[in-house]
């Protein structure tokens, strides 16, 4: 059987002779502030057979083998959620996902050791590449360490440049109250 309901926080998971952290026929787990690091077959992160609703939030996954994440074809996994990661140093820094494109795996929010959408883009591979929501998007490493603040302020609504002179331009924005993951 699998599991279901649990929390794995703040462990180091590496040199392992094989994958970091398997999740298989895995439900509603919670994966906080680890560090997934130099684990030596295929992934540092590796979710298949019907896994489904798990969130991995705030891991450091670095200089694993193989890809950052590894979601399986077999038997379905949908709709895990993977925010505040870093994906870096690993053999492809990204996400292999071989599952049918209307999954939806919501990988919002980390950062890929890049600020290049068209580097990023392509550090997401297989089948299913299409069903890894990857944007907004992390521009710097993030602090995975417990009770991190990892929350960003939301992007302004009001900005305005206005030309100063030739050369030089002024930028002005309204403050924001909201956070980036309020929707309102």
């Amino acid at each position: 059987g699998g599991s279901a309901s649990n929390s794995v926080n703040s462990n180091w998971i590496l040199s392992n002779s094989g994958i970091g952290l398997q999740l298989n026929v895995s439900t509603g787990n919670q994966i906080a502030n680890n560090q997934i690091r130099d684990n030596r077959t295929s992934a540092g992160i590796y979710v298949t057979d019907s896994s489904s609703d798990n969130v991995f939030e705030s891991n450091d996954v670095d200089s694993n083998v193989g890809h950052a994440v590894f979601i399986s074809a077999t038997n379905s996994s949908i709709r895990d959620t993977f925010h505040k990661n870093n994906f870096r140093n690993n053999d492809t820094d990204g996400v292999f996902c071989d599952q049918n494109p209307g999954a939806g795996f919501d990988f919002s929010r980390n950062w890929w050791n890049t600020s290049d959408t068209t580097i990023l883009k392509n550090r997401i591979w297989g089948a299913g590449r299409n069903a890894v929501r990857y944007t907004p998007f992390r521009l710097g490493l993030l602090d995975t360490s417990g009770g991190a603040d990892t929350v960003a302020p939301r992007a302004p609504d009001t900005v305005a440049a206005v030309a100063v002179s030739q050369s030089s331009i002024k930028v002005t924005w309204s403050r924001s109250l909201l956070q980036e993951e309020t929707l309102s």
